[in-house]
């Protein structure tokens, strides 16, 4: 122990003569070392983290308005599935006009079985102005006829016609027109009698649009709604009736109509529910009330339809 001390004794001037020797160039060696530090430990942790993925930008959608229309309320939805694409006031509750027929043919012809070939002779009692199958009262005609100039003419006095032939009472039909409207789950539709001429029939374009669905999947109702013209023939007589779809898409070489049904009355402005196909694309129903004037009821529907199946997914 004793040689160690006195080792490191003997040795203290060199020590200390040496760091006086070095201190300039141990300052400048450390300063050095502060100054690489950060290099090294940035150089060190760059080669830990992975490189990030390039992450190359996403090309902008474009968001395309649909056409400004004169309908106060209005809905595009699939006609198979009913999604609605989009929609204008869907749930405000108006005024419908002849599109009640829809539930008139149906309460009469699927919950109520009426005969279609059961012949039914016209009535006074039938007429309530507006729209109307041209026939004098007594002209009997097949239950198949009335239904026709109903949809396809939207025959005021065919469909309280074909009311009657069920052998119920008007109050009593328009009972069952609105139990309908409820089993289908239509809160705000309700009719007062199975014309539409009555401003008190109102419904929505949401529940129209249900209302559609199911109708434009009937046979019955596609084969007469989808023609430009329909033909009644008197039954035991010569005499015929040629009956044009009110539709006008009809004879519009640029949409192909499935089924449809038109409307109006001054409270409910002109009304249109259609269903229209194209090449490639779903099959779409445009419901639009309370257009402007007639042309505009159709031209608004076509127009609402082309641009969502050019702007929207809607491809078969």
């Amino acid at each position: 122990m004793g040689f160690f001390v006195g080792w490191g004794l003997t040795l203290r001037p060199f020590f200390t003569s040496l760091e006086s020797m070095n201190r300039n160039k141990l300052i400048a060696a450390v300063m050095m070392l502060a100054l690489l530090a950060p290099a090294v430990s940035f150089g060190a942790v760059a080669k830990k983290v992975a490189k990030k993925p390039v992450v190359k930008p996403v090309a902008k959608v474009k968001v395309v308005a649909p056409p400004r229309v004169t309908a106060q309320a209005w809905v595009v939805a699939d006609a198979k599935t009913g999604a609605v694409v989009a929609s204008y006031r869907p749930d405000a509750q108006r005024s419908i006009a002849s599109l009640t027929k829809l539930t008139t043919v149906k309460v009469a012809t699927r919950d109520l079985k009426l005969d279609l070939n059961q012949v039914v002779a016209m009535a006074s009692e039938d007429e309530v102005g507006g729209g109307r199958l041209r026939m004098n009262v007594g002209t009997p005609v097949l239950a198949r006829d009335l239904v026709a100039a109903a949809l396809a003419g939207s025959a005021n006095n065919a469909a309280n016609a074909i009311a009657r032939a069920t052998g119920l009472t008007r109050a009593q039909f328009v009972t069952h027109m609105n139990a309908s409207a409820a089993a289908m789950g239509l809160k705000q539709t309700h009719f007062v009698e199975p014309t539409g001429i009555e401003a008190g029939n109102v419904s929505t374009a949401r529940e129209v649009l249900k209302m559609s669905l199911d109708a434009f999947h009937n046979d019955l109702v596609l084969s007469m709604t989808s023609a430009p013209h329909y033909t009644i023939a008197v039954v035991d007589s010569a005499d015929v009736h040629n009956i044009n779809n009110t539709n006008a898409l009809v004879r519009d070489a640029a949409v192909d109509v499935v089924a449809g049904k038109t409307g109006f009355t001054y409270e409910a402005g002109y009304a249109l529910t259609t269903r229209l196909a194209k090449s490639g694309k779903s099959d779409l129903i445009v419901v639009v009330l309370g257009s402007s004037t007639k042309n505009r009821s159709f031209s608004e529907a076509k127009a609402l339809a082309q641009w969502a199946w050019k702007y929207k997914s809607l491809s078969q």
